[in-house]
């Protein structure tokens, strides 16, 4: 199994390659947060990376953290597609119904004054690959409505593939900081 260590150079350097061939037909940047609103479930491996990185905080983002994070739970409880005190998700179509009625809500590691992810260096695959277009094992990801606007994605898209990373069943961020 590929270690988490591993896994995120792989997918750091292809989100880079796409970054550096895109140019300026990509609008990723601090601030921006077309991709941190609606709730999307990431595997167990990234809560164990987050809670790792809220480990690393100081004491007062850890507050505002786990605050964020049990407002984020309390706003999903209804229609929850899974185990609640765990946070697993059981069915992928009911997760994508889900995340549909909850698409207004703010990820929870968000922070709302700056537009900045408190946990960057630690977030999950997911947010990692949210922008670019890049095919992930063989698979095209969908490369965000803001970037490539006048431009053919498909001249920017890079390949690249993962190991076998043992993925985890899914949850969400809320459940990665709690008290």
């Amino acid at each position: 199994m590929t270690s988490d260590a591993e896994l995120i150079q792989i997918v750091d350097a292809a989100a880079a390659e796409a970054a550096r061939l895109a140019g300026d037909l990509l609008h990723c940047r601090k601030g921006c947060t077309h991709c941190c609103v609606g709730p999307f479930a990431v595997t167990v491996r990234d809560l164990e990376r987050l809670r790792a990185g809220f480990e690393c905080a100081d004491e007062e983002l850890r507050g505002r953290l786990a605050a964020r994070s049990a407002e984020a739970r309390q706003a999903m409880f209804a229609g929850f597609p899974g185990d609640w005190e765990s946070g697993t998700v059981t069915g992928l179509a009911a997760a994508d119904a889900f995340d549909s009625n909850h698409e207004w809500l703010p990820c929870p590691i968000l922070d709302l004054e700056t537009g900045v992810c408190t946990l960057h260096a630690w977030r999950p695959v997911a947010c990692r690959l949210h922008g670019p277009a890049l095919r992930m094992n063989g698979f095209d990801l969908r490369p965000c409505r803001l970037n490539y606007a006048g431009a053919d994605p498909e001249r920017y898209r890079v390949p690249f593939d993962t190991p076998d990373a043992g993925e985890s069943p899914l949850t969400y961020i809320a459940w990665a900081i709690r008290p």
